[in-house]
């Protein structure tokens, strides 16, 4: 799977406004948000590991 060129580039136009390389402007937009969507999946694990072994 590829990202969109036209975000590509529309990101890149605001990270080069604030001085800021690609990496660094969508590790900021991305970080909240896999962050919640990480420890929701974790609890989803945890809660299908308990009921898999009984508890």
């Amino acid at each position: 799977m590829k990202i969109d060129r036209a975000i590509v580039a529309q990101a890149r136009f605001v990270a080069d406004a604030r001085g800021l390389s690609l990496a660094e402007f969508l590790s900021h937009l991305l970080r909240g948000s896999v962050a919640q969507e990480f420890t929701a999946e974790a609890e989803r694990v945890k809660s299908a590991e308990g009921r898999a072994s009984g508890e």
